[in-house]
């Protein structure tokens, strides 16, 4: 049986392969990257997709989420209150709503919408999306995550996930600041 370890905090940032974390750790080997941990651990898990084709759409997912970055970057380090309530009307009207439209659009090419991001069954495709949401909701508010709400595809597919027992139990017990 394979054993994981995400090392956090027990090395020193200048003890990693590239300098930085998060890294994880795979029976004494050191993996690193964020994106890269991610497809090891989905493929390991069956979450990844069943060929080489929605392997890929499962990056597209990544990848567009991957593009949300420098975006809620922006917003969460700026000092400025009046940058920072600038920042904050362009991401919640323009932004989000903008991410909404991409990933609504993956969606709806897999069987029009009304099952999961690729594919048949459940992939890290879903649990990024939900992820992304999951945490715009927690950590920006109700208007952050709006344009998820007013797409009724969209929003069934997080409710979907939601659903999935072991997120579901992770959500009544995780911390409430989380």
């Amino acid at each position: 049986m394979v054993s994981f370890w995400i090392i956090l905090l027990s090395l020193p940032v200048s003890g990693t392969p590239q300098g930085k974390l998060p890294i994880l750790e795979v029976d004494g080997r050191v993996l690193c990257q964020t994106g890269a941990i991610v497809r090891y651990i989905a493929r390991e898990y069956g979450l990844y997709g069943k060929d080489n084709v929605e392997n890929t759409q499962v990056d597209i997912v990544l990848d567009t989420a991957e593009d949300m970055t420098p975006e809620i970057i922006k917003l969460a380090y700026e000092n400025d209150p009046d940058k920072k309530k600038e920042y904050m009307q362009n991401f919640t009207g323009i932004v989000i709503p903008n991410f909404v439209r991409l990933f609504c659009n993956i969606l709806c090419q897999n069987g029009d919408g009304n099952g999961w991001m690729v594919g048949s069954t459940l992939t890290v495709a879903d649990l990024c999306v939900f992820g992304l949401f999951n945490s715009l909701e927690g950590g920006y508010g109700p208007d952050a995550v709006q344009a998820l709400y007013n797409d009724a595809k969209l929003k069934a597919l997080y409710d979907r996930v939601a659903q999935v027992e072991e997120i579901k139990q992770w959500l009544e017990k995780r911390p409430k600041s989380f």
